[in-house]
């Protein structure tokens, strides 16, 4: 979310004054708006580069999906954030809440992420079957569902529906959307940091992982506890606005513990050297929990032989 949606003070105009919305709840700087709408659109284009030329397996190729939308959304976002501050643009009520929608609600992928990343190393560390993998990715998407809907429910109904000014804790409804959505992300990004630190740990000790790819599953996993982290910084932050928002309002804030974090989220997946690596497992172990054709040929194979020794018995 945002953190500036619930920072602004209730203005009193005086007759003929044309509010500028924008600069009412601290956004002050264009350039800023057109750096991050720059770097959010060089990520899309080698986002797009690693989707159709590098991705391999079902796993990477859904990654670079939901990163592709945090592209767009955070693009999208800085432009009419741009624009909105340029010249009196800002006084059209509807471009600044319609900005403040988009900006509020674009860092979800991110947390998805985090959570496919830990599934699929898991599923690969732990040797799990293919069901328990479908299990878990279904249980992610019902949670991201759920909380995603309720974080944008809060944001569409306070932004469009409240009066600007307002504070959410004045009405139960919106604090119960808010803190039930935003509360169970950060849970789940808080159990990512948690897992990754397990499975770094973890992976030399199962023996399952190929000797080759230890190392590379490790560096993985402290990424994905390092891109927790980042997250982390962002939902205190976040969390600390939303029941405070008279302090910490200056756009600076903003953009060093909201924004900031993000983009240096983003700048492990300019290139598909990490990523990769789900792509070379799953090559040896088999995608999504499923064994390699070469590991059921080896295992037909073996099975033919007990069973012409006698050594199978039925």
């Amino acid at each position: 979310m945002s953190s500036t949606a619930t920072n602004a003070t209730t203005p009193h105009y005086p007759a003929g004054y044309i509010p500028d919305y924008p600069r009412l709840v601290k956004w002050d700087s264009l350039p800023a708006a057109y750096i991050y709408m720059t770097l959010a659109l060089i990520m899309t284009l080698t986002t797009l580069r690693n989707l159709i030329f590098h991705a391999k397996t079902k796993h990477t190729k859904a990654v670079y999906i939901y990163l592709l939308f945090w592209c767009i959304f955070r693009f999208a976002a800085f432009a009419m954030r741009a624009y909105a501050l340029s010249d009196n643009h800002g006084e059209n009520y509807s471009t600044y809440t319609s900005t403040q929608i988009v900006l509020s609600i674009g860092f979800m992928p991110l947390a998805e992420v985090l959570t496919f990343n830990i599934a699929e190393a898991s599923t690969l560390i732990y040797e799990l079957g293919h069901r328990t993998y479908v299990r878990i990715r279904v249980l992610i998407m019902i949670c991201f569902v759920t909380f995603g809907t309720c974080i944008t429910a809060f944001v569409i109904d306070f932004t469009l529906n409240k009066p600007f000014g307002s504070n959410a804790k004045s009405f139960t409804t919106d604090v119960v959307l808010r803190e039930v959505g935003f509360n169970g992300l950060f849970l789940i990004v808080v159990y990512t940091f948690f897992a990754g630190m397990r499975n770094a740990v973890a992976v030399g000790r199962t023996k399952h992982i190929p000797v080759e790819f230890v190392k590379r599953v490790r560096g993985m996993m402290w990424i994905v506890v390092g891109q927790s982290a980042l997250m982390i910084v962002k939902m205190v932050y976040i969390t600390y606005r939303n029941w405070n928002p008279s302090e910490f309002r200056e756009e600076g804030w903003w953009y060093a513990l909201s924004i900031t974090p993000e983009y240096l989220y983003m700048l492990v997946f300019l290139t598909h050297g990490w990523l990769d690596v789900y792509d070379d497992v799953e090559g040896v172990l088999g995608e999504d929990g499923r064994e390699s054709p070469t590991e059921q040929r080896v295992w037909r194979r073996g099975r033919r032989m007990a069973r012409k020794n006698g050594f199978l018995q039925f």
